[in-house]
Formats: structure tokens, C-alpha cells, sequence
């Protein structure tokens, strides 16, 4: 994914997901800016399970956030798990720029789709996530089973 900026990088990956999710058929069926929603019918396969938070960021302190599970990302995965409760969904937050990443919650991208497994860095503790690249995730064939798994 090429992304100058913030507003490229939002568009950028509600495509990648609405390819993702329509076998590659469609690339406009999710859209927005820090939050992702459907915008046709197949986008709702995953917003109405998901809370998709999109982050561009510079700012990120990796190393707070795997070594002390704080910093800029911790704060932005909390809000987002927070907001997803809220919402009556499963929290998913994506940042970047590149390498991007996907953060959810622990087993929720082997619940949405299948594939080889790719590497990804599980946090238990205050964060219970797991963070993997996007694109390994975009290789794995989306299934549509969105239960939800606490």
C-alpha cells in the first residue's frame, strides 16, 4: 500500500478490507476516516461485529507498547476497545505508516478468516491483543464467521 498521509492511508486500507472481505470483487464497500463502515451491504459482514479504528500515526513508541504495554498505542488500543464496547462490538484498530499493523483482540483474526497462520506478537495483561501486519492478514481468505469471542 503506497500512503503519503493520513486521509491516503484511510482510503487505502478501507480498500484493502473491502477487497479482503469480497475475495477481491470490490474495493468500495467499507469507506470513512478514523472509523471504518460500511457502505454496501457486503461491508456490513464486518462493521456490524467489528469497531474498525484506522490511526496514522508517527508517533507510536513501539517499544512502550510491546516492552511496558503504554505510550501513544496502548492509549490508542484502549479507546478503541473502549469505544467498541460501547458500540456493542469487537474492538480492531489498524495503524500505520508502514509497516501497518493490525491490532484485535486474542484469537479474533483466526475467527474471521483462515489461512497460514502469520506471525503475530500476542500482549496478555492490561492490553490482551494480538498485533500482526496487515498485508500477512489480507493473504488469509476471509470466512465472514464474525462470532464474537471474549
Amino acid at each position: 500500500m503506497k500512503l503519503p498521509g493520513s486521509v491516503s492511508f484511510e482510503r487505502a486500507t478501507s480498500e484493502a478490507l473491502s477487497l479482503w472481505i469480497t475475495g477481491g470483487l470490490k474495493k468500495d464497500c467499507l469507506a470513512g476516516g478514523r472509523q471504518i463502515l460500511a457502505v454496501s451491504q457486503e461491508g456490513f459482514v464486518l462493521s456490524r461485529k467489528y469497531h474498525v479504528e484506522v490511526e496514522y500515526r508517527t508517533d507510536l513508541a513501539l517499544d512502550r507498547f510491546f516492552l511496558s504495554q503504554s505510550g501513544k498505542l496502548a492509549t490508542l488500543w484502549l479507546r478503541t476497545v473502549s469505544e467498541a464496547k460501547n458500540n456493542n462490538r469487537q474492538p480492531m484498530l489498524i495503524v500505520g505508516p508502514p509497516p501497518v499493523m493490525l491490532i484485535s483482540r486474542i484469537g479474533q483474526v483466526d475467527t474471521i478468516s483462515r489461512g497460514t497462520s502469520p506471525n503475530h506478537a500476542h500482549l496478555r495483561g492490561l492490553l490482551r491483543c494480538e498485533v500482526y501486519l496487515l498485508d500477512d492478514v489480507l493473504l488469509r481468505q476471509f470466512t465472514g464467521d464474525t462470532g464474537a469471542r471474549e
